[in-house]
């Protein structure tokens, strides 16, 4: 599974960062939300107005790069079942 990485600016790519010897990365813990939603990736996908192949690599931690309103309409939508972005991406150091 590639990790990904999240910067702050416009697109989220990913990789590994390495500093001082040590790994750091970020995770998408997508999967973990959809499942206990009980919801598909492509019901997902429709709700959100995103590819499902997009939604499919996120899932997947196989993303190349992500816009920021691509993680803005996933964050609008697990917002309003409970979760926040820190439920959503993991920062692994």
């Amino acid at each position: 599974m590639a990790p990904t990485l999240f910067y702050f600016n416009q697109i989220i790519t990913p990789g590994v960062i390495k500093s001082k010897g040590r790994v750091k990365m970020i995770i998408f813990h997508l999967a973990e939300l959809l499942e206990k939603e009980n919801i598909s990736q492509n019901k997902f996908a429709r709700i959100t107005d995103i590819r499902p192949n997009t939604i499919n690599d996120i899932v997947n931690n196989k993303v190349q790069r992500i816009e920021l309103r691509t993680l803005t309409k996933i964050l609008s939508v697990i917002t309003r079942w409970g979760y926040s972005l820190t439920d959503l991406i993991e920062y692994k150091a």
